[in-house]
């Protein structure tokens, strides 16, 4: 109990306000750094990594934006993407109507390049040939799973989309990203 006094005491004769003060703002310093690295390391692979996502295929036609239905757009941002799998499905309530599973492709991004996904017209016309009230049901699942050309960490992309009769097109539903 005696030694604690005694540092206490000597503490207290010794304390510098400027010392203190130096050392405070060293230790703040050190603490912004670290903070601002972890935050630039963040930003750094943001903005490095590829970005693969999917739409509704569409076109500027001479009567404006054509829509087709049938098809697909994919795009690719930023950096080459290994796309690991993509699953295209067409459901029915609970229902699959049709799946269509690729992998292992390597896609790099390319503003006149197209990557697309298209059910041939028979097909599609299959699974349009029932009543509006079930087409309104119809959803078109995309779920891609891709990363780096050097490997890393796996990103996805899913997208649920109903289909609008009366515009002949799908909506997005829900649209996830990581």
């Amino acid at each position: 109990m005696n030694r604690i006094k005694v540092f206490i005491e000597k503490w207290k004769a010794e304390f510098n306000i400027e010392k203190t003060a130096t050392t405070a703002i060293a230790v703040l310093s050190f603490i912004i750094s670290v903070y601002t690295i972890c935050q630039s390391q963040k930003q750094f692979t943001r903005n490095i990594r590829p970005f693969v996502w999917a739409a509704s295929y569409s076109f500027h036609g001479p009567n404006g934006l054509q829509n087709i239905p049938h098809r697909l757009a994919y795009r690719v941002k930023n950096a080459p993407a290994r796309i690991l799998s993509v699953n295209v499905k067409f459901m029915l309530n609970d229902v699959e109507l049709f799946a269509f599973p690729d992998s292992n492709v390597v896609r790099y991004p390319d503003e006149t390049s197209e990557w697309s996904h298209g059910l041939n017209q028979h097909t599609f016309n299959q699974i349009m040939n029932r009543p509006i009230a079930e087409q309104q049901n119809l959803r078109r699942i995309v779920d891609i799973a891709y990363q780096s050309l050097d490997g890393g960490d796996t990103y996805t992309f899913n997208m649920v989309q109903g289909y609008v009769p009366a515009d002949s097109q799908w909506r997005d539903i829900d649209v996830k990203a990581n």
